[in-house]
């Protein structure tokens, strides 16, 4: 396998010795016989490239093959339908063509199949109907075609299809080619699936009433094909399910009654022809937030009671024929946004919400209640354009093919391109929250700083599609794109595209890239007179600097030596370590003086303060570009000295993931010592849990804080070199944004794993953590570990579950809850539940409890690592839930309504590990250039 990945491979993977069991290969497990076999190749997101070789069929013991998120290419070898034992298959995200191999259909263990999104063509061959025991089958976003196989369509000598995988919980088929009808007989009652993901394929023919033989359906998406007919009735009987996307076809007829739906919480139709009355039924879905029935052909009135329904979010009706009174006077939903342009609506009554929210264009009121209807009420869409690229207050001109960078005023050369999003519900589309929330997503998933992305537009076009033209500028120290970054971006917008909320899945048209720009006419070499130039140039620079050097080790005036540290920030480090490598490595973080921080934060008045502790305080601070920061002032006695200061940043500027807070930056000026990170608006979980926040925790909110923490921390602990061990995970330290998405904080240089202990765990003997979180063991050994991590954060759980402290009138809650676990299961402690959470289901409840409480084991070999709680949460969401993975996104258990939380499908894969920017090269590994 390393002679067909190549030496780069090799240097990151540092397999040493001639035995991958007996001195511990990275991604390599191996069983315990004698001699030892291979079992588990787990290599995921390693920046590896080349093929898969065929002789990956001699590890005839191998039960896990992860090879995703690489630059793997090639086929998928046949050879791999000789692995026998292999249970999970991991190739997703790398740039695999070829075709399906049908001897994968010899792999009778097989539970777990992922080879979404590569460039694999052909179509999906009939034997994959011999895996019995498959739970998951992802195939989503490639190039496959041809129908969807079943047994007895002929296709087959076996007679076997997609039909035949009746433990199957997951079909993600989605962005591909398919064609031709969905297949009567792809359901029947021994079916188990949960997930039925077919949108964004060439299906035509009608909706088959057999579906409805799916019972146990949670999702079902067939959006953005070519189905036609009327919407058979026998979809009511899929009355489990949570979310429902048939837009985007070409379906006329009513929709049935789903009145019996009342886990419903996601139902889109629109851009159909239903014909029909909004109905009463309607009123029924009590867990409904999102409802699109946008150009459908829908008419009648609107009940004032269905704006009671306690969840409601997103209504969606534009251009129908809805008229009479729109009325919101008796409204206790949460509603954010509603969209009614286009109807004819001549009266309208609300009390309760801003202007904003609602949308009222094209309707006769907006003529007949002009005096009494705010103004932006009544605004079109139609027009909005916004140009909102500037040179700010710079006065750079720049040479042809440049741009001026606003946030550095220095020239460069950016990336740029345009999104195109089918159009969000905003008749006011350009305000700079909803812009600034799509550049922060871009900045994100692009793993870039938020003010190196410029949105230098944004416009509806004819067709109502959003167009927003960006530029991604190198940061201050490149004045171009390598053509590797420009490459991985172009993967990362081009394949998955980013779709905040309320955006809708883009295209992406990318602008062309001229590489001789700012090189050399062939692009590649620098002339000869050039190298004179910059070696005579250097030749003076070293001579220069050798004796500003002196100069300044020569001068004791006391006034210099300030003007000489506060014009170079690092020139105390530089004393200190008298090397070339005084400066931080930087990833991404500035440098800020105490002045802008000062400016920053009110003069760090009293007001701006938002938290305080050991290390110092921390205050709110909004920068000049208007991003909002916390900046974290360490007190005089928490300083650190100047050589740990310096490494601390270089470590949490590299950490990059969309669980773990962001350093933006870092101060060292003045005799100050700052860490700047990105604002968490949604503050901290224990406030949510107490009531201290106006935020509310619902059951499926408190599911994916507790996968998306669960994420960040397996973050720290596998996939950054060296290692981190949090060493205080709890509730305070885990913080939502303001999508309320959990991220892990208060991690740094005193955290770093230094050594590993003899069963090769990283070890610290420093001393923190919290009372209520500390790992029992950590009291006789005087040692922390990532298993101590993980059962701090099996606290974390038990607080999700129950709201309450660790530590309450002197007793552990831990104990409190084994105690009762331990006289009769879940029912024991109900009266020890949150009773916000009470009413959920026992099986859902049980299988959450059952993590958390592997995590508290009083004995750290048997606690599970925090990639193995990963996985335990993603199958637990993914088996009863109906949405699993992120950020950027990362659900619901029946009975509570699911918002729809992701703008790519990509995010109901099955991981086995979640990382943003795993891009920083380290000691152990390379990373590849974030998730594509």
């Amino acid at each position: 396998m390393l002679n067909s990945w190549g030496p780069r491979s090799s240097y990151i993977l540092k397999w040493h010795g001639d035995d991958p069991c007996g001195s511990k290969w990275i991604g390599i497990k191996c069983d315990d016989s004698s001699p030892q076999r291979v079992t588990s190749i787990e290599l995921s997101g390693l920046g590896l490239s080349g093929d898969i070789p065929p002789d990956i069929s001699l590890l005839t013991e191998l039960r896990t093959l992860d090879l995703s998120y690489n630059r793997l290419t090639g086929s998928i070898p046949t050879q791999i339908g000789e692995l026998s034992h292999l249970s999970k298959l991991y190739l997703q995200y790398n740039y695999l063509n070829g075709g399906i191999p049908p001897e994968i259909g010899n792999i009778k263990n097989l539970s777990y199949i992922s080879l979404n999104g590569n460039s694999l063509k052909g179509s999906i061959p009939h034997e994959i109907g011999l895996l019995e025991n498959l739970f998951w089958l992802d195939l989503a976003k490639n190039d496959l075609s041809g129908g969807l196989p079943y047994s007895g369509d002929g296709g087959s000598s076996k007679n076997v299809g997609l039909d035949n995988l009746t433990k199957a919980n997951h079909f993600h088929l989605n962005n591909n080619s398919f064609s031709g009808p969905i297949p009567e007989a792809l359901c029947h009652e021994r079916m188990s699936l949960i997930h039925l993901i077919l949108d964004s394929n060439l299906l035509t023919g009608n909706i088959p009433s057999g579906l409805g033989l799916c019972g146990n359906l949670l999702i079902m998406k067939l959006n953005n094909n070519q189905l036609g007919g009327t919407i058979p009735q026998e979809i009511s009987l899929l009355t489990n399910l949570t979310e429902l996307q048939l837009h985007d076809n070409q379906l006329v007829g009513p929709l049935p009654d789903l009145s019996n739906f009342t886990n419903l919480a996601l139902l889109d139709v629109s851009n159909n022809q239903l014909n029909m009355e909004f109905p009463l039924w309607m009123n029924s879905l009590r867990s409904l937030t999102d409802l699109d029935m946008s150009s459908a052909s829908v008419s009648g009135t609107i009940s004032a009671s269905f704006f009671e329904l306690p969840f409601l979010t997103a209504v969606k009706l534009a251009n129908n024929e809805i008229n009479g009174t729109l009325d919101l006077s008796m409204d206790t939903s949460q509603l954010m946004l509603l969209s009614m342009e286009n109807n004819k609506i001549d009266s309208f009554t609300t009390a309760k919400y801003p202007p904003s929210v609602i949308r009222l264009f094209g309707n006769p009121v907006c003529e007949t209640s002009k005096s009494t209807l705010s103004g932006e009420l009544c605004q079109t869409n139609s027009s909005s354009s916004v140009s909102t690229y500037g040179q700010g207050n710079c006065s750079n001109t720049c040479p042809s093919g440049y741009q001026v960078y606003p946030a550095e005023c220095s020239c460069a050369i950016p990336y740029e391109g345009v999104l195109i999003y089918r159009a969000p519900s905003f008749t006011q589309l350009i305000n700079q929250t909803v812009l600034s929330v799509l550049a922060s997503a871009l900045a994100e998933n692009l793993s870039v700083q938020r003010t190196q992305v410029v949105i230098k537009s944004a416009e509806f076009n004819a067709q109502n599609q959003l167009t927003v033209e960006i530029a991604v500028f190198p940061n201050g120290a490149e004045i171009r794109w390598s053509r590797d970054d420009f490459l991985k971006m172009s993967s990362i917008l081009g394949r998955d595209g980013v779709a905040p909320d309320g955006f809708g899945p883009p295209m992406f048209q990318q602008s062309s890239f001229d590489y001789s720009v700012g090189s050399d006419t062939n692009g590649n070499t620098l002339s000869t007179v050039a190298i004179i130039g910059i070696c005579i140039g250097s030749a003076a620079l070293a001579s220069i600097i050798i004796g500003v050097t002196c100069f300044v080790c020569l001068r004791k005036d006391k006034k210099n030596n300030k003007a000489a540290e506060l014009s170079n920030p690092f020139g105390a480090w530089n004393t200190d370590w008298r090397d070339n490598d005084s400066a931080p490595k930087l990833k991404g973080a500035r440098y800020f003086t105490f002045a802008e921080l000062k400016k920053a934060s009110n003069n760090f008045s009293e007001s701006n303060e938002i938290g305080s502790g050991g290390y110092g305080k921390v205050y709110r601070g909004i920068l000049t570009d208007g991003q909002q920061v916390a900046i974290k002032r360490a007190q005089t006695n928490s300083m650190q000295g100047a050589p740990e200061f310096k490494n601390e940043i270089e470590l949490l500027s590299r950490v990059h993931h969309k669980n773990v807070v962001g350093l933006v930056g870092f101060c060292c000026d003045q005799g100050e010592q700052m860490l700047v990170y990105e604002y968490m608006a949604g503050g901290n979980l224990r406030d949510c849990l107490t009531g201290r926040s106006r935020i509310k925790l619902d059951w499926r909110r408190r599911i994916m804080i507790a996968l998306g923490s669960a994420r960040g921390i397996t973050y720290l602990h596998e996939l950054v070199s060296p290692p981190i061990i949090h060493r205080d995970i709890k509730s305070t330290n885990i913080l939502l944004d303001e999508k309320k998405i959990a991220k892990v904080a208060d991690f740094g240089l005193s955290k770093i794993a230094p050594e590993q202990d003899s069963r090769n765990q990283h070890v610290s003997t420093q001393v923190k953590g919290t009372l209520g979180y500390l790992d029992p063991e950590y009291y006789t050994t005087q040692q922390l570990t990532e298993k101590s991590d993980v059962y701090s954060f099996g606290v974390v759980l038990l607080e999700l579950l129950t709201a309450r402290t660790p530590i309450e009138h002197g007793k552990y809650v831990v104990k409190k809850v084994k105690e009762a676990v331990d006289k009769g299961g879940i029912s024991a402690i109900r009266s020890m539940l949150d009773p916000r959470i009470k009413e959920e289901s026992g099986i859902e409840l049980n299988s959450f409890l059952h993590i958390a409480l592997s995590c508290v084991e009083d004995t750290a070999s048997a606690r599970p690592s925090m990639g193995e709680v990963v996985k335990q949460l993603e199958e637990m969401v993914g088996h009863d839930y109906p949405e699993s993975g992120s950020s950027n996104v990362d659900t619901p258990p029946k009975g509570v309504p699911a918002r729809h939380l992701y703008g790519s499908d990509s995010e109901y894969m099955h991981t086995s590990r979640d990382s943003s920017d795993p891009s920083f090269p380290t000691s152990n590994i390379a990373l590849s250039f974030g998730s594509r």
